[in-house]
């Protein structure tokens, strides 16, 4: 079966080799107890880099028929396991949305509360190595995915609370070290589906919060709030069409971040100045179109960097200008990535955490990995992935809402459980690994000729492989091997791509496809011994329509063929012809740029006795 294939487009990885190993990496899966089991996954959500030497990741476990363990693992540089704990409750299901190191070296964690009553916020308070010190639960209505600390030495965080007469209103919470409300905030406005995402506090005190609201269609809200919970401003930014945040954050010199997604599910990014006024609005654009942005968190010289839930890692200026970005998804097979959060390591570098799948809704395991501040890693084989800004005008204005006070808390009980829990790495280091090489039958052909393809034995038989054809080639693979065809000439090349886990590498080689000139000897010996007896030119590459005639000194015709393996034996009707010296003609077709071309030479050979 012969078929024309243009360019397979696949996964090219590792364009150039990276060298630079000043900064360690790794990107693993955690492999908790019965991950696989039936009805049985996991999801990270939140990491931190309490030093550059500890990292601490964590999410939630669920196992069925209906339960959900929040989930905490601290991990080395190197990214194992030093310890890893569960929590859960009687009757909620138990995540935890995010988390931050206390003053006294502690760990504060978020959690989202479920269950069939409803949804309720929770905030757990460890020491140093997971184990409760207090647990508080808060009022109904659901959790947002920040947690801060006040520039007061207090913590504040974000949701929605159900409040009575008003229904799901956003709002803000600040608590003192032990989980006490110093102060609760709603804010009362028209719609649905209201809640705050995600906050950030301000080098001043203050405090910033965004998040949606539902009239028609989503609607986002950016609020601003003192240290002391007084309403500073309210505003929307209308797109003209659904534009919603998902996470914000406040840069050195005041001004504020905002990611979230817009326009069909593009990458919004929103910067404004303290008092709300808009600064620039952009969306990124790329071949293979990201989704949302998911977490924002900002470099040391305040350049963005961002989870875009496709798998992609990637930083711009405020103003959303590309820096890069990093697919960290494979694509191949059925595995996937999800990446959720992103944070800051100390000394330079990112942390970041998701979900890694194999194939199955049940196989999700939680996913960490650390990149330099480039997002790049000295082992794995991150793909880098080209994106573009768009401008995306909106129109920022003031909304009047209402401030409802609210608080109630209660103490919290929850059973804490140390589990074995163990990292599998997800990349192989090259320099362990099979080189990556295939063979060619023939690395220069003519035009209209064939070359064969073999993969040499020694590629791992776990490995997954894939090829990038030239749209020139024409591919057979009837039998047990791949040809590539090529009818014109030039110089092509064919790659191999190689799967080990979920790293990707790969090795080109090229094909060169050129006339090469025919010869044609100036003299044979037609004396029987087997050596240069018959006189024919030799032909490189294939011609078509052959006419190869011989004529003798007088024009008299001595020989003539169409067949290009036949040649003359220096006889004319069964005699020896003399010695002499013999005009021959050949005419011929050849293909050169995908045509047939007319072609004659001529030329003279002497016959020798």
């Amino acid at each position: 079966m012969k078929f024309r294939l243009h360019y397979f487009l696949f996964l090219f990885a590792c364009i150039e080799a990276y060298t630079a190993k000043a900064q360690p990496s790794f990107k693993k899966m955690i492999d908790l107890p019965d991950i696989g089991a039936s009805n049985t996954w996991a999801f990270g959500l939140s990491v931190a880099a309490f030093s550059p030497d500890e990292f601490i990741v964590a999410g939630f476990q669920h196992k069925g028929p209906a339960r959900d363990k929040a989930v905490m693992c601290v991990l080395n540089a190197d990214g194992d396991i030093s310890w890893s704990k569960t929590y859960a409750s009687s009757t909620y299901n138990e995540q935890i949305e995010h988390l931050i190191r206390t003053a006294d070296g502690g760990i504060l964690a978020l959690l989202d509360r479920s269950s069939s009553g409803g949804q309720r916020t929770g905030i757990m308070k460890t020491d140093a190595q997971g184990n409760i010190l207090w647990c508080k639960s808060y009022v109904s209505g659901e959790t947002g995915g920040e947690l801060a600390r006040t520039i007061d030495g207090n913590y504040v965080f974000c949701g929605s609370a159900f409040v009575s007469g008003t229904g799901n209103a956003p709002s803000v919470t600040k608590i003192d070290g032990d989980g006490n409300i110093i102060w609760a905030k709603a804010i009362s406005l028209s719609g649905t589906y209201n809640k705050f995402n995600n906050l950030a506090v301000a080098p001043d005190g203050s405090i910033y919060v965004s998040g949606n609201y539902r009239v028609g269609e989503s609607r986002n809200l950016v609020v601003k709030f003192s240290n002391d919970g007084n309403l500073l401003w309210c505003r929307n930014f209308d797109a003209g069409s659904s534009a919603i945040t998902r996470d914000i954050s406040v840069l050195s010199d005041g001004t504020v971040i905002i990611g979230g997604l817009a326009k069909a599910s593009r990458p919004w990014l929103l910067h404004i100045d303290e008092q709300g006024n808009l600064l620039s609005s952009a969306i990124l654009e790329s071949v293979d179109p990201f989704s949302d942005i998911s977490n924002i968190c900002l470099s040391p010289d305040d350049k963005v960097a961002m989870t875009l839930s496709s798998g992609v890692l990637a930083m711009t200026t405020p103003s959303g200008d590309p820096e890069w970005a990093y697919q960290y998804n494979t694509n191949i097979s059925s595995q996937g990535i999800s990446l959720f959060r992103v944070e800051n390591i100390a000394g330079g570098g990112y942390l970041a955490t998701g979900i890694f799948a194999q194939g199955t809704f049940n196989s999700q395991e939680i996913l960490v990995m650390r990149v330099d501040s480039e997002g790049m890693s000295d082992i794995c084989c991150p793909i880098p992935t080209a994106f573009t800004k768009a401008p995306f005008p909106v129109l920022g204005a003031s909304i009047n809402v209402s401030i409802i006070d609210f608080g109630e808390a209660s103490n919290l009980t929850l059973l804490d459980e140390n589990v074995f829990s163990s990292t599998v790495s997800l990349c192989k280091s090259p320099e362990n690994d099979v080189p990556l090489t295939f063979e060619l039958s023939r690395d220069t052909i003519c035009p209209a000729e064939c070359v064969d393809l073999s993969v040499s034995d020694s590629v791992s038989a776990q490995a997954i492989l894939a090829w990038t054809f030239p749209p020139e080639a024409s591919i057979d693979s009837s039998g047990t091997q791949i040809s590539l065809c090529f009818a014109n000439s030039g110089k092509f090349p064919v790659t191999l791509i190689r799967q080990n886990g979920s790293c990707v590498d790969s090795f080109t080689r090229d094909i060169v496809v050129r006339y090469l000139g025919n010869q044609f000897p100036n003299a044979f010996t037609p004396n029987g011994d087997g050596l240069n007896d018959i006189y024919r030119p030799i032909l490189y590459c294939p011609v078509f329509n052959i006419e190869f005639t011989i004529y003798n000194r007088w024009g008299q015709k001595v020989f003539e063929t169409r067949d290009p393996g036949t040649g003359w034996d220096g006889t004319v009707d069964g005699k020896e012809a003399p010695s002499d010296v013999y005009t021959w003609i050949l005419e011929y077709e050849t293909m050169l740029d995908g045509d047939r071309q007319r072609s004659a030479e001529k030329g003279d050979v002497a016959l020798l006795r």
